[in-house]
């Protein structure tokens, strides 16, 4: 029990810390006053997932392409308008690519950097909606483990980068994933006005090989930032590297197995091994320091001194 205690204890000082090094800029914001939004966001996520198959199933599915249509059309424009807004504060401030710090002022440039990445991360709560509608235009078979680990992994994750690091270097990921998204919502547009579109859909595998440059490009970005010691604590960089690892694999497995499915055993093998040895060389770049986590407030906040 003394353990269970001590245990739980340590969970309570690490999160009143998280909470009192967060950045007070966006304490107000819209989903950002407590982890109590995000956790309920993910829940009812999930378990719309789960009632959302139970009820179709057995049911004849719903036409709703005109709707559709309209939502993908809103995330093309939403997701222009973060590239864009992250790009011209890069451009305006004179950004470096790599190790960018991050300004923590309320000045005008500041500010909209951070309500670009807090946009991104709204964007990714209206993305839930990919889901329903696949639930109820009976496309159950597009609702897969990726499909589900990608929602609710990349939710809480831009809900961090809005709290604790919302500006600086932030704005390259925010910028390549928002432009990726422009591209991909511009497909399911197309795909949502009906059959006699199709023929225009022959490009749909070279979205997928863009995604997955996208992983690899942050899995790349990720060891640059451990080896030139960027400001950010190390286990954010090895979060992020896992994490675009994780879906590198998972998008490849799917790649493979929707257009060589008889190379996939080999191919994925190929992989995997890629990802094994990237993640031991930025071990190595990243010095043993790599997963330590006793950082301190001052050292998480080195920007706003």
């Amino acid at each position: 029990m003394y353990m269970i205690g001590s245990y739980i204890d340590s969970l309570n000082s690490i999160f009143k810390w998280s909470m009192e090094t967060a950045d007070p800029r966006i304490s107000s914001w819209f989903l950002m006053g407590s982890v109590n939004s995000l956790l309920f966001v993910v829940t009812a996520y999930l378990l719309m997932v789960y009632y959302g198959l139970k009820f179709m199933k057995g049911r004849n599915p719903y036409s709703m392409n005109r709707v559709v249509f309209a939502y993908d059309m809103l995330m093309v424009v939403l997701n222009a308008y973060i590239v864009y807004e992250s790009i011209a504060v890069a451009f305006n401030e004179n950004y470096s690519i790599i190790c960018q710090k991050i300004d923590y002022s309320s000045s005008y440039n500041a500010m909209r950097l951070v309500r670009a990445i807090w946009l991104f991360h709204v964007s990714k709560v209206i993305e839930c909606l990919d889901t329903f509608f696949f639930i109820i235009r009976g496309r159950t078979h597009l609702v897969t483990w990726l499909h589900i680990y990608h929602h609710c992994t990349m939710i809480p994750l831009t809900w961090a980068a809005v709290k604790w690091t919302a500006g600086g270097e932030m704005f390259e990921p925010v910028a390549v994933n928002g432009l990726i998204h422009v591209i991909m919502y511009s497909y399911y547009s197309l795909a949502a006005l009906g059959p006699k579109w199709r023929k225009y859909l022959w490009w749909k595998r070279y979205l997928t090989m863009l995604q997955m440059f996208q992983f690899s490009y942050g899995m790349f970005y990720s060891c640059i930032s451990l080896y030139k010691q960027c400001g950010l604590p190390r286990p954010v960089y090895g979060l992020n590297l896992f994490y675009e690892g994780s879906l590198l694999l998972l998008f490849y497995n799917h790649y493979q197995h929707a257009f060589h499915r008889p190379k996939k055993q080999a191919l994925c093998k190929k992989v995997s091994a890629y990802f094994i040895y990237t993640l031991y060389e930025c071990y190595s770049l990243g010095s043993t320091e790599f997963f330590d986590t006793t950082y301190n407030a001052n050292q998480i906040l080195v920007y706003k001194t």
